[in-house]
């Protein structure tokens, strides 16, 4: 994946987790209150992929 080249610490959880809330099986507030450290990495992916966070 193209995105794994560019996060900071090259972290495959973040990946898995952004795909998982783009799919709508994560609630994204939910994964970023229990993995606050993925924050950045998810919101990476899920913007290059222009994935529009809703209100949950």
């Amino acid at each position: 994946m193209i995105v794994d080249s560019i996060l900071k610490g090259g972290e495959k959880l973040a990946g898995y987790l952004a795909m998982r809330i783009k799919g709508g099986f994560l609630n994204y507030n939910a994964v970023i209150a229990k993995y606050p450290q993925f924050e950045e990495d998810i919101n990476l992916i899920l913007g290059s992929d222009r994935y529009i966070v809703s209100q949950d």
